[in-house]
């Protein structure tokens, strides 16, 4: 299993109310505390990414600066772009590997921005060509308490444009590229 699904794994179930220092940790590592505090009343989808990327040793300026409000999923992009690793979602699904992120929704996509990690892609084309059922780790839950939290779930994707849970899949982000790219070690 790759360092990132591993991690992704790990976080499953955790947030605000089962592991709040954990969580705060994941998504304001570098930031004061009450910084931290602050983003994890933020949606935590793009924000649990980015942690993950940071924990992972990532080396882009973007990630070692201090999260600058709104910029989470642009970020994400931004990183992506800069790895050659975003890749478009218009005539399907591109193929996808654990640790690719998929970027779905935002104005024009069928509903809100919504990112999430793949854990498990084996079901692509499954059952029939064209529907992928993939699990993936998600930030931006809510909990019993109605706060942040990390759930693994489920997605089945279909269509073309694909479609996730009624919004366009965007982009999806190429993590062995994003790897390759901004790895510890790499200049």
């Amino acid at each position: 299993m790759s360092p990132i699904v591993e991690l992704a794994r790990s976080l499953d179930g955790m947030g605000m109310s089962s592991a709040r220092e954990r969580y705060l940790g994941l998504v304001g590592d570098g930031e004061i505390p009450q910084r931290a505090r602050e983003l994890a009343t933020l949606s935590g989808c793009a924000l649990v990414v980015r942690g993950m990327w940071r924990a992972l040793g990532l080396q882009h300026p973007i990630l070692r600066a201090p999260y600058r409000t709104g910029r989470a999923v642009a970020d994400l992009v931004e990183i992506a772009r800069g790895a050659e690793a975003l890749l478009e979602a218009r005539d399907g699904l591109p193929a996808l590997h654990g640790g690719d992120v998929v970027l779905v929704g935002g104005p024009g996509y069928g509903g809100p921005e919504h990112v999430w990690t793949v854990l498990d892609a084996t079901g692509q084309d499954y059952p029939e060509r064209g529907t992928h059922l993939i699990w993936g780790l998600d930030g931006g839950q809510k909990d019993e308490l109605g706060v942040q939290c990390v759930r693994r779930r489920m997605h089945e994707i279909a269509g073309v444009p694909p479609v996730d849970d009624g919004r366009r899949v965007r982009w999806v982000i190429d993590f062995g590229a994003v790897w390759r790219r901004w790895a510890p070690g790499v200049d």
